[in-house]
This record gives structure tokens, C-alpha cells and sequence, in this order.
């Protein structure tokens, strides 16, 4: 090998030293970007690990917490995923909106189901959509509010497009 590297002119072995150079680089910042990338998701998973860890540590409060918080929940106003759905229409026709309602999406856990259905309401206003959030909100803990998006139609500012996405908790049987 090195016969043959001393076999070249000096322009060739100035241009096989510089494409090597290069490679090298191009390798070490390639080793750099991936050592940083390890580095945070190592982090990350050490940051994730610790809040585990403290849930864990206080998994018999939190359990108490929850049993004592499922005995105040009165079995006839908890919402399966259908009936959050039709609560959801009966609300928004009360207060006089044009709305569509995606299917509810359910999630099993332990001992409950969490049920969660997006909501769309075009060209409402603003006091509208004020008074069905705090209705809501009225209807806390057996129906919460995850998440508000708002568009203001463009042909018309003073008329906003919202999408709502409520979530319900149904205890297993």
C-alpha cells in the first residue's frame, strides 16, 4: 500500500491526502452528531425513569387518592363513550352551533375506561363557544377538557371554527 502512495505524483498524493482528510471529518462529525444524539435521549430516558420512580414511591398515596376520589363520583353521571357523544350534541345544539362529532376513541386501563371524542363547530362566535367550554367544565370530573383549537373564518373574522377534544373516565365493571 504505501509502495503504491509513493509510487504517485505530488498532486495525487496531495488529492488522496485530502479526500482521506475529508472522510475522516465527515466520519467524526458524523460520530459527534450521533454521540449527541445518545447522549440525549440517554437523558431523557433518565429524566423519564426518575418521574416513574416517583410515582412508584408514591403508588400507595395515589391509589388512595384515587379510590377515595372514585367513592364522590356518583355512578349515574359517569359517561360511557356513547353518552359522552350524545351529551356532547345535546350541549352544543343548547347552545345553537354548527357541529360534527367524531366517533369516540376508548382507551382501557386499569379498573376504568377513558373514553376521548373531538368536536367540531363551525362558524360560531366567540360567546358561543365561551359558554360550551364552561359547560363543559360545569359537567368536571365525569368531562374534561383536553384541548381548544380556534380558526377565525377568513370571509368573516367575527365568526371562529373551534375543534374541542373532551375526554370521559368510565369505571369497569
Amino acid at each position: 500500500m504505501r509502495a503504491l502512495f509513493l509510487a504517485r505524483s505530488f498532486r495525487e498524493k496531495v488529492m488522496l491526502l485530502a479526500f482521506l482528510l475529508t472522510m475522516v471529518l465527515l466520519w467524526g462529525f458524523s460520530l459527534i452528531e450521533r454521540s449527541g444524539d445518545t447522549s440525549r435521549q440517554v437523558q431523557s430516558t433518565a429524566a423519564l425513569l426518575q418521574e416513574q420512580q416517583v410515582v412508584l414511591n408514591d403508588a400507595e398515596a395515589i391509589e388512595a387518592r384515587m379510590r377515595a376520589g372514585i367513592e364522590n363520583l356518583d355512578p349515574d353521571r359517569i359517561l360511557s363513550g356513547s353518552l359522552l357523544m350524545s351529551e356532547l350534541d345535546s350541549m352544543a345544539g343548547q347552545y345553537g352551533v354548527d357541529r360534527s362529532i367524531d366517533s369516540p376513541r376508548s382507551q382501557e386501563g386499569e379498573g376504568f375506561f377513558f373514553h376521548t371524542v373531538n368536536i367540531n363547530i363551525q362558524n360560531a362566535d366567540l360567546g358561543a363557544l365561551v359558554a360550551f367550554a364552561e359547560g363543559i367544565h360545569e359537567r368536571s370530573p365525569y368531562m374534561g377538557l383536553e384541548e381548544v383549537r380556534l380558526t377565525a373564518d377568513r370571509n368573516r373574522p367575527d365568526r371562529l371554527d373551534a375543534r374541542f377534544r373532551i375526554s370521559s373516565v368510565e369505571l369497569a365493571q
